[in-house]
């Protein structure tokens, strides 16, 4: 509402007396903030009026106060700093249609100064890397080696000041399988695994880029199963299977590589049934009978509850036969 009227002052004006209706309308956004008592969204909108006019000056002003009224409440100055972007994006063509150069530049600028502000925060580097790969496929036109070579350092930069930030980690993976840099995927997909602790946020996390290594090439998911084994990287079990079953269900499957793996799930948590009915089911869909008699065995020995192991082993056989 308040932005309507703001720009309806501004209007009223005429295109012969843009300072008027500038003053008018700005008078009109500082009513607005103080009646919804300085809302977030609120000054998005006052931001990105002073951007469409290109007055910067304004907007830095506004954004300052913003900011400074922020720091004395104590209160977490970052969404001043994405407010000042969303805005500076919003606006961006209509401010380049004005003649302003630094449209593009200014948002780059805006960020790199909310992570020096805010250097140890994961919502920060998350947001500016989310932002600068949807600015820079744009301007390389969806050239994904391009967009590599211009967000390589951006991410290295990100994960040197929070390798823990799950998110980068993943769209820097993809980032890379876009462009068909399989050597470099792994490293850094190795760098990841160190980096990350053990918990369901990681897992997600493997899941998600197995499966989108999968989706590039076989090989390239091949390569992430063989780092899991490599670095014996301890895992919730479904997760794990999740992977697994990627291979499992390619047309050219390598079958000794599913053993392998299947083997590598089971040392992990060989008291658990989940991964030993998989296997079974893995070596049944092969018709390996021996290898499976043998693996049915063995679990029956290493399992907590051999009985609902039994039960869900005959179950698996009805569903097969």
């Amino acid at each position: 509402m308040w932005d309507l009227l703001a720009r309806r002052e501004f209007v009223s004006c005429g295109f012969s007396d843009d300072k008027e209706g500038q003053s008018k309308a700005v008078e009109v956004y500082k009513e607005g903030l103080a009646r919804t008592h300085d809302k977030p969204t609120m000054y998005t909108l006052y931001i990105a009026f002073l951007y469409e006019q290109a007055d910067l000056a304004a907007v830095k002003d506004v954004c300052r106060r913003s900011y400074q009224d922020k720091k004395k409440k104590g209160v977490t100055q970052v969404d001043v700093y994405v407010m000042w972007v969303n805005a500076a994006l919003r606006t961006r063509k209509a401010v380049e249609k004005k003649g302003y150069e630094g449209s593009l530049r200014d948002p780059l600028v805006i960020m790199r100064c909310a992570c020096e502000e805010h250097p140890s925060s994961v919502e920060v580097w998350a947001w500016r890397v989310r932002v600068v790969k949807t600015l820079m496929k744009e301007k390389h036109g969806g050239d994904v080696v391009q967009v590599l070579a211009a967000m390589t350092e951006l991410y290295e930069q990100a994960l040197k000041q929070v390798s823990k930030a799950t998110g980068v980690w993943v769209d820097y993976l993809s980032c890379l399988l876009a462009a068909e840099k399989l050597g470099e995927c792994d490293d850094v997909f190795a760098c990841a695994l160190l980096a990350l602790p053990c918990s369901s946020e990681r897992d997600t996390m493997i899941v998600q880029h197995c499966t989108d290594a999968y989706s590039t090439s076989i090989p390239a998911g091949r390569s992430v199963l063989r780092a899991l084994k490599t670095h014996r990287v301890s895992m919730a079990c479904a997760q794990l299977q999740r992977c697994i079953r990627l291979e499992v269900a390619c047309l050219s499957s390598d079958r000794d590589f599913v053993v392998e793996m299947y083997e590598f799930a089971v040392s992990l948590n060989p008291v658990s049934a989940g991964p030993w009915l998989s296997y079974l089911g893995a070596l049944y869909s092969y018709k390996r009978f021996d290898l499976a008699a043998k693996i049915h065995a063995r679990a029956g020995r290493a399992v907590g509850d051999v009985g609902e192991f039994e039960a869900s082993s005959t179950q698996l056989i009805k569903s097969l036969s």
